[in-house]
């Protein structure tokens, strides 16, 4: 099926054998009938391509994503750290009610492990009035993650009362909300 590709990350070929000349993780954030997943593509120097789902929603295991957006790549464990707004919901083309809460995760690139390191709730009845994270990126000795807070609203509608756009800083490995 089809999907919406958003945020990209390019990233070094660890794979020699492969001939692979690029290797990207792709945020796609899904539809209503289509999931929301992180993928991986790498091109080979012989044109060919291979292309995998990294991180799906899995409904079964309650696992559900919103509308995957930035995606950065850790340098030192090769973990996926990405935002998740609810901009597919707030956009029309994702269920509404959101079925999670904005947030930022991490899958761990050694056990396969999709961890929420920051929530900053659901929507829900609030009509998208919660933060909303977009980018966001690791600092150069990953102490600290950096990410942005659009606060997007519906048409007409008020932006984030907590906080307007803004730049957020958070201790890595250690739990946020807000």
């Amino acid at each position: 099926v089809a999907n919406m590709p958003n945020g990209m990350v390019a990233c070094p070929s660890k794979d020699n054998k492969a001939n692979a000349i690029a290797e990207f993780y792709t945020c796609e954030q899904g539809f209503k009938d289509a999931p929301a997943r992180i993928t991986h593509t790498r091109i080979r120097a012989d044109g060919s391509e291979q292309y995998s789902v990294v991180v799906g929603e899995a409904k079964e295991k309650g696992i559900h994503l919103n509308s995957p957006n930035d995606i950065c790549v850790s340098k030192k464990d090769g973990s996926l750290w990405f935002t998740d707004p609810s901009y597919g919901s707030l956009q029309g083309f994702r269920h509404d009610p959101p079925q999670a809460p904005n947030a930022i995760y991490r899958f761990s690139a050694d056990d396969e492990e999709l961890r929420r390191v920051v929530n900053l709730g659901y929507d829900g009845e609030e009509h998208h009035t919660k933060n909303k994270p977009n980018g966001l990126c690791l600092s150069p000795d990953e102490r600290y993650l950096y990410y942005t807070n659009t606060s997007a609203a519906y048409p007409g509608q008020q932006y984030c009362e907590c906080r307007y756009r803004s730049i957020w800083r958070i201790k890595v490995g250690r739990p946020s909300s807000g």
